[in-house]
């Protein structure tokens, strides 16, 4: 990417930076207010003499207090020990969190004392969500229609290893077999490493940005797919954190399909030897009292990330004697022949922001807004020419041998939440809330490469029942979306 020439006269990538910024402001400002806000004067503070967990059942006190991020012997306003709650409610196997205030040794002297309620052992997850599209769209390899359903299930067990270990595992219907570790409190500095390796057999799907992939399709991997997945954790205060994220993954093999166009004539493309890694940094900003059903608060992210993907295709066969279309191809080229090797690039910047607001004991709303600006260099990309609507013209393979691309990526989304149920059955039942949510996406790599998809804009409207207990959480949804240029 050391040739890459940035085509700064293009209008619209003077909106993409427009929009990034926009988001970047609006997470400087959201991170200024509470402090000009607040005032340190104006609230209470409480020296906190020590610091107990109460019922836990196998989670260890100590994951719980070094999360926290309090330490015993110091003074905190009650918004610090509000906020170090609700980072411990975010916590992957706590359901609730609270906080209560004991006296302590003597007077203007208190022990902290957190109260969680944990998720079982075993846990599970169940969405079932189907589709109406508005236009012909396929995310497998067989031609999609304008209804589809998907159903996934997820089954797992973790156990706590020593004072700040966990050990997971879990089997899903979507990624296989999922296995991973996390150590809390990292050399005594309040971060966290976790570990995550995936295995499928087959069929795991995956759509890249088009910067990586600007023909919008979905690789399908049919053969062994391998994951390896790094996460390091660093706190830099009870509300924000430093990630970096490392991910390996390799397919065997797998088809190539574009996801527009299926009702017209299309053929999808085998490669094999999939390789892809991405590494990301990013700053986040949390102060949602849930990761599931926040009543109010506020995410933000800022982050910057690398990706590569290298595989190789073969040349469509067309004596195939399910397949109706035949390919034209480039001249030197036979059919089933291995072609040259497809090297993507990417870097990408990005930022979100979203808001949440109570509407009442029952209700939130949720706005959110995300931009990302890129640049990328795509080489050997094969692409299968679609033809005309109508048209019985052949189809016609050409590779994109070697280009510069810049990429814009935007979104804003509203989600409405409500409770099914009141405070004392969800207390003693669990969580059930029907979303709703609106969302409008737009995607685009320039030179669009005489490609269909691209730009691509996305509209869904998303409607649900959610179900959330102990045992884990269950969605059942409809949603009706449109995809396209």
């Amino acid at each position: 990417m050391d040739d890459y020439v940035l085509n700064r006269g293009e209008p619209w990538i003077g909106a993409a930076w427009a929009a990034f910024l926009a988001c970047l402001v609006a997470s400087v400002l959201t991170v200024a207010t509470p402090a000009s806000a607040a005032g340190l004067g104006e609230e209470p503070t409480f020296f906190i003499e020590t610091i107990a967990v109460e019922g836990q059942r196998r989670v260890t006190p100590s994951i719980i207090v070094a999360e926290s991020l309090l330490e015993p012997g110091q003074l905190y306003r009650e918004s610090e020990l509000r906020e170090s709650v609700y980072r411990i409610q975010r916590l992957p196997f706590v359901l609730d969190a609270g906080f209560a205030l004991r006296k302590g040794s003597e007077r203007g002297r208190y022990e902290l004392v957190i109260t969680i309620e944990e998720l079982r052992r075993y846990f599970f997850g169940t969405d079932l969500i189907v589709t109406r599209f508005t236009n012909s769209v396929s995310f497998d390899t067989i031609p999609g229609g304008e209804w589809t359903a998907s159903l996934g299930g997820l089954a797992g067990i973790r156990f706590f290893v020593g004072n700040y270990g966990v050990l997971f595992g879990s089997v899903s219907t979507e990624r296989g077999t999922q296995l991973g570790y996390t150590q809390y409190n990292l050399f005594g500095r309040r971060a966290f490493l976790s570990v995550g390796l995936t295995s499928a057999g087959c069929c795991n799907n995956r759509v890249f940005s088009l910067g990586i992939d600007p023909t919008f399709s979905n690789w399908n991997s049919e053969g062994d797919f391998r994951e390896t997945q790094v996460t390091l954790g660093l706190p830099l205060g009870v509300d924000q954190a430093l990630r970096l994220r490392a991910t390996h993954n390799y397919s065997s093999d797998g088809v190539r399909s574009n996801l527009l166009g299926v009702d017209r004539p299309r053929r999808g493309l085998l490669y094999e030897d999939l390789l892809t890694n991405e590494l990301e940094l990013a700053w986040v900003r949390d102060t949602t009292d849930d990761p599931i059903f926040p009543r109010e608060g506020t995410l933000q992210t800022l982050a910057v990330d690398i990706q590569s993907v290298e595989t190789e295709f073969f040349a469509p066969v067309n004596f195939d004697f399910f397949l109706q279309d035949s390919v034209i191809l480039p001249p030197g080229l036979m059919e089933g022949d291995r072609l040259p090797e497809t090297r993507n690039r990417q870097i990408r910047l990005s930022g979100s922001v979203e808001q949440t607001w109570s509407l009442g004991s029952r209700s939130t709303v949720t706005l959110s807004a995300r931009a990302a600006v890129g640049q990328s260099q795509v080489e050997n990309l094969p692409v299968v020419e679609p033809s005309p609507p109508g048209s019985e013209a052949p189809l016609v393979l050409r590779i994109i041998e070697d280009e510069d691309l810049d990429l814009f990526e935007a979104q804003v989304a509203a989600r409405y939440s409500v409770s099914l149920w009141g405070p004392r059955k969800t207390r003693e039942k669990g969580d059930l809330r029907w979303e709703t949510r609106f969302e409008y996406a737009y995607d685009r790599a320039f030179p669009d490469l005489d490609l269909e998809d691209n730009p691509l804009h996305r509209k869904t409207v998303y409607t649900s029942v959610v179900y959330r207990n102990s045992w884990g959480v269950f969605r059942f949804g409809f949603q009706v979306a449109d995809y396209g240029a």
